[in-house]
């Protein structure tokens, strides 16, 4: 695509067992995030950061796009909304912050203490 990609992951970050259903809803909405920005943001960098703040999962994909428009969201944003329903439905939650002049950083998090999220592993890496 010609967009550069920063990839910034926590090397302490231990690793977790995640639910299927878990891991298969964030990987989508992953996804979608970085197909909303190649097809959408004319950006030339995204920058991909993971890390665990407060036993809370936090995944921020960022680019230097275009910025979403307000009006186009509520109006025929599919690829924006099956990430609020992912999200949803893995009890995690989805931020968007998106301006013009500086692009659009998409946030999704997940509360890796929840019944759901399965345990922590006692190793380190990702």
């Amino acid at each position: 695509t010609g967009i550069k990609c920063v990839k910034k992951i926590d090397e302490s970050l231990p690793y977790y067992t995640l639910r299927p259903e878990v891991r298969k809803n964030l990987f989508l909405a992953v996804k979608e995030a970085f197909h909303n920005i190649q097809k959408h943001s004319a950006a030339s960098l995204v920058t991909f950061e993971l890390f665990v703040q407060d036993n809370i999962l936090n995944i921020s994909i960022k680019d230097n796009g275009v910025g979403i428009d307000e009006e186009k969201i509520q109006d025929s944003s599919i690829g924006l909304k099956s990430m609020k329903k992912r999200m949803d439905s893995i009890q995690g939650n989805i931020v968007i912050v998106s301006d013009k002049a500086i692009g659009t950083d998409v946030i999704l998090r997940f509360n890796l203490t929840e019944t759901n999220s399965g345990e922590k592993v006692p190793q380190k890496g990702v």
